[in-house]
């Protein structure tokens, strides 16, 4: 008998022994693909990648106890002393992997809604089928109940073809990696950060971002120039997450930029002119050229020429603003007036195909724009503070025929000349006469 009862000890934990081995292979979940899950207190999330076809269709579940046994009670009578004895050594364990490690029962909901209520079971087997959609990202929970409770997150997505199950962390590139300029201490510097990837949750500083694309943006509040630092957590759809530390690099610039304006007309009758800027500024710049209060282009060039267009008679305003990577504005202006409307001259004197009795008349003439310049015989005459007249006193070197040029060239550059002729014929105006004396 004792011989018996020691031979029955070593079956027992032999037996016992394989049954737990079983049982920790067994006290997992199967999402049908397969992938094995085990059992614990904390969330897994994946993605699969599905195609808009399979979509359309019920999608097919399985979770599945990954050895799929009974674990039922054998029959023992009937059997011998030795045999029925191993029998309801087995039939224990059995019940004690059931009661212990097994799962038993499933739950399964999408996008919050139940598709299947807690469950038992058959053959350690759940099945349900899913009607999916292709618009949504569809949010399946699986809850497996045993021993302990698993929790299994999967989204289910749309995609024009099949992916591999994705295991690689995501990817982050850092948007503002170069130097940083503010124009005060403290400010607040407008960062963003481009994953390769859609997120399941994308965090700074321990805070949670939101964005509807891979480019996040946020915020960081800078109090010194030295020692800035932000710690970014990034987590994909499929639960792979990266963690990076970034240095950020800080300048102080609180001096705006300075503009210099070539020379430009401020009349013309031109249909474009060009117009020269140079910007000054120690950090990075960004320079508009704004016609009318109409932005028409923007440039990070330091020294360039911008031909204005000026498509019609008009009165233009330009303005160049020029914004550093501080925030630093300064602007400068100017005003073109642009007129092809043609210059008209009237000459009031001296009047043509006239005689005058004196060497010093008095030209005077008068037009419809304002006048740069006035000219009398190449000679360049003071103009009336009206702009628009003259009145010069000219001398002639000599008496008799004459000819005066008069030209004129208006603020438009517009240009005009006129003759005038005439005689002077000093000593008075008594006619040459004779009288034939008759001959004797």
């Amino acid at each position: 008998m004792l011989r018996l009862i020691f031979y029955f000890k070593i079956i027992l934990g032999i037996v016992l022994f394989s049954i737990g081995s079983v049982a920790q292979q067994s006290a997992s979940t199967t999402i049908f693909g397969p992938k094995i899950y085990f059992h614990s207190s904390s969330t897994r999330q994946e993605t699969w990648a599905r195609t808009e076809s399979q979509l359309q269709q019920n999608y097919r579940l399985i979770v599945k106890n990954a050895d799929g046994g009974l674990h039922s009670q054998r029959n023992c009578n009937g059997l011998g002393l030795i045999a029925k004895l191993l029998c309801q050594v087995e039939n224990a364990a059995q019940q004690l992997y059931v009661n212990t490690l097994r799962a038993s029962a499933v739950s399964i909901s999408l996008n919050g809604q139940p598709i299947l209520t807690p469950s038992a079971f058959n053959r350690n087997t759940a099945q349900v089928e899913l009607p999916l959609s292709v618009e949504l990202n569809n949010q399946l929970q699986i809850k497996v109940t045993g021993s302990v409770i698993s929790y299994v997150e999967v989204s289910i997505r749309a995609y024009g073809e099949e992916l591999p199950l994705d295991q690689t962390p995501p990817i982050l590139t850092h948007n503002s990696s170069g130097m940083q300029y503010v124009s005060t201490i403290p400010s607040l510097l407008n960062l963003s950060i481009t994953t390769n990837e859609a997120l399941q949750s994308f965090e700074v500083d321990g805070q949670i971002i939101s964005s509807d694309s891979f480019i996040y943006t946020f915020q960081k509040n800078i109090t010194a120039i030295e020692g800035n630092q932000i710690h970014v957590k990034a987590v994909d759809l499929a639960g792979n997450m990266t963690e990076v530390n970034y240095n950020l690099q800080v300048s102080l610039d609180d001096i705006a930029p300075v503009i210099t304006l070539g020379s430009t007309p401020t009349y013309t009758n031109a249909g474009n002119v060009l117009l020269p800027v140079n910007i000054q500024d120690s950090s990075p710049t960004k320079t508009y050229i704004l016609i009318n209060q109409r932005e028409i282009s923007q440039t990070s060039e330091t020294q360039f020429s911008y031909l204005i267009e000026l498509p019609e008679d008009d009165n233009y305003q330009i303005v160049v603003r020029a914004t550093d990577a501080a925030g630093n504005i300064s602007e400068q202006s100017l005003d073109i007036v642009r007129s092809t409307a043609p210059l008209n001259l009237q000459v009031q004197a001296p009047a043509s195909n006239t005689i005058y009795e004196s060497s010093s008349l008095l030209v005077k003439f008068n037009t419809n724009h304002p006048l740069s310049s006035a000219f009398v015989n190449g000679v360049s005459v003071p103009i009336q503070t009206d702009g628009k007249s003259v009145e010069y006193l000219w001398t002639s070197p000599f008496d008799g025929p004459f000819t005066l040029e008069i030209k004129v060239v208006d603020i438009f550059s517009n240009e005009i000349t006129q003759n005038v002729s005439s005689t002077i014929q000093l000593g008075g105006s008594a006619l040459w006469s004779y009288t034939e004396c008759p001959v004797e």
